[in-house]
């Protein structure tokens, strides 16, 4: 797709977003056309929204796009807002190798 026409797509995936109308293609494409764009803000603003809801919007779907496109922290950051532990913990010993601090989750969420 030419990139001046995403930002047509983006509107447009926007709105059956907003009209709860929007499958887990729809949130791939979307993200992937913010990444596209570089509209990390918009990306980011996206992805915390509490309007997000598992049957409109398919949470592991997100989290994978983000690992997809090597946006790590985005899809951590995701993961752990919406208790998704384990997706957490996965990006954290294969995406990161951060063996240490994937421990510490672990302690942390055992304490509890």
């Amino acid at each position: 797709m030419d990139v001046a026409q995403i930002d047509f797509l983006i509107e447009y995936l926007d709105k059956i977003h907003e009209k709860k109308l929007a499958k887990k293609e729809h949130t791939a494409l979307l993200l992937n056309c913010y990444v596209k764009k570089q509209k990390i803000d918009e990306l980011s603003s996206f992805l915390s929204e509490s309007s997000i809801e598992s049957d409109l919007f398919d949470i592991e779907t997100a989290i994978k796009v983000c690992k997809d496109l090597n946006f790590f922290n985005e899809a951590m950051k995701l993961a752990e807002e919406k208790n998704k532990h384990e997706l957490f913990l996965k990006i954290l010993i294969e995406d990161k190798k951060d063996y240490e601090k994937a421990l510490e989750h672990i302690k942390l969420k055992v304490e509890m």
